[in-house]
């Protein structure tokens, strides 16, 4: 335990150091320092990585639309380019149109 506390103790010193030392801009002293770098984690750099700029698209209403619209078109011309089939067209009953209604 007493160890422990005294290793959290260094570490304490040896950032505060370290935060002096950047508030003094003493390069010397941050070279030094076994600690490197103070950790910011709250930062974030004004120069984002590549791969944090190049979020995939959203997607939208709009491109479901344009994308129903494409395949309606499709489906429309194939069914102009089939051959109209008469037989189908034709009534069940050939007396249709004579009966009363």
């Amino acid at each position: 335990m007493e160890r422990a506390a005294a290793e959290r103790r260094a570490r304490i010193e040896a950032l505060r150091a370290l935060r002096l030392a950047e508030e003094a801009n003493d390069t010397e002293a941050i070279s030094k320092n076994v600690l490197g770098q103070a950790v910011k984690r709250n930062y974030r750099a004004t120069e984002l990585p590549a791969s944090a700029l190049s979020w995939p698209a959203a997607h939208t209403v709009e491109v479901d639309a344009q994308d129903l619209e494409v395949r309606a078109l499709a489906e429309d011309q194939q069914r102009e380019a089939q051959e109209l089939d008469l037989t189908n067209m034709a009534p069940r009953r050939p007396n249709w149109d004579l009966r009363s209604s």
